[in-house]
């Protein structure tokens, strides 16, 4: 490759990639390479490589909600867990998704309502659009992406003075 690999270039590298992982960098690298270009590639490339690898991997509305029926059929009413499992294992994404809208209120949906089914797919679909850009977003800033396990966050709770074996309690 032409251009050199100097140590500015290193450390630009290393400093916008960091937030990669190094297989990702790597097939992005193979990636730019197999396009015939005969220069080290430039970080916005390697990027801009990464960024449309992992777009193209994320299942679309109608994979998601195919993969969403399956989990819900296989699983029922009382196995979100398992389902949301299931999910898991398919696409991180879809398996947020689900977690976030809620397994309960996916199985009562009227999807396949002649009357309201079509209106709840779309909204569905708009709101599984707007949780993969949310989540993708976070992914590019580096920050913790949603799970299936929702947890309370809860503010500072008052500490009972009798609990710590001190104060008025006796």
């Amino acid at each position: 490759l032409r251009g050199g690999f100097d140590d500015h270039r290193a450390a630009s590298y290393f400093t916008m990639l960091q937030g990669y992982e190094t297989v990702e960098v790597e097939q992005a690298l193979r990636l730019v390479a197999s396009n015939g270009n005969p220069f080290v590639p430039a970080v916005s490339e390697l990027i801009a490589a990464i960024e449309s690898r992992s777009k193209a991997a994320i299942p679309t509305w109608p994979e998601a909600l195919h993969l969403i029926g399956r989990a819900l059929r296989r699983h029922g009413l009382r196995g979100a867990a398992e389902g949301l499992a299931m999910l898991a294992e398919q696409h991180p994404h879809v398996a947020s998704f689900v977690a976030a809208y809620g397994w309960e209120r996916l199985w009562h949906e009227p999807l396949d309502d002649p009357d309201r089914g079509g209106a709840v797919r779309r909204l569905m679909e708009q709101r599984y659009v707007e949780h993969v850009d949310r989540q993708e977003d976070r992914r590019r800033q580096g920050l913790a992406l949603e799970t299936t396990q929702r947890h309370r966050i809860t503010g500072p709770r008052r500490i009972e003075p009798a609990m710590l074996g001190i104060g008025g309690a006796s």
